[in-house]
């Protein structure tokens, strides 16, 4: 649940990367349900503040439909919300793998947001380049595209490498540097 606050922005989009690059990627429909079952399991004030928000940023249909029903299920409007600030400003997910590094300058509706690899990815639908880096204010400003269409196409492979993010790269001797696609 944390990892998922974390990465959204104060618009409600997520954090750009891998299979998310399809338009604009957000809380809307499919993540209410998940902040609502946890925040139950926990007590957790900081979900039910995250679920509100997400309630106040797009009504009630914040639950698939399908799964609409799940609402009278999850939902526990007894949790008192505690303010997101109480989480602080930098946060480091997986940090012996994955190394998703994430800064605020507030929780506010109007902050900055950075956020960075620094690890190896072992998830298929992400994206392989560490050293990538966003930044969000009010919009993604720095950002690296990687929307692509057709999977494995050499598209598809290019933006999930490191290559296309503009890092470094230690490759070893045999590559000499190339793509490896």
């Amino acid at each position: 649940m944390l990892y998922q606050i974390w990465i959204t922005y104060p618009n409600g989009w997520y954090y750009k990367d891998g299979d998310v690059w399809g338009g604009s990627y957000t809380d809307k429909y499919e993540a209410r349900m998940q902040i609502d079952a946890i925040t139950g399991m926990y007590n957790s004030g900081i979900g039910r503040a995250h679920a509100l928000e997400m309630r106040k940023r797009w009504g009630a249909r914040t639950y698939y439909h399908s799964y609409a029903w799940m609402f009278y299920l999850y939902n526990n409007p007894e949790i008192t919300p505690v303010d997101k600030s109480e989480l602080g400003r930098a946060e480091v997910f997986s940090p012996k793998l994955h190394g998703l590094v994430c800064w605020r300058d507030s929780w506010k509706a109007d902050a900055t947001a950075i956020s960075f690899k620094s690890g190896d990815n072992c998830d298929h639908h992400g994206t392989y380049d560490a050293g990538k880096i966003q930044i969000y204010k009010y919009a993604p400003l720095a950002i690296k595209n990687g929307h692509y269409r057709g999977y494995k196409s050499s598209k598809h492979m290019y933006y999930k490498s490191a290559w296309s993010a503009g890092v470094v790269v230690f490759d070893g001797p045999r590559a000499h540097g190339w793509q490896p696609f």
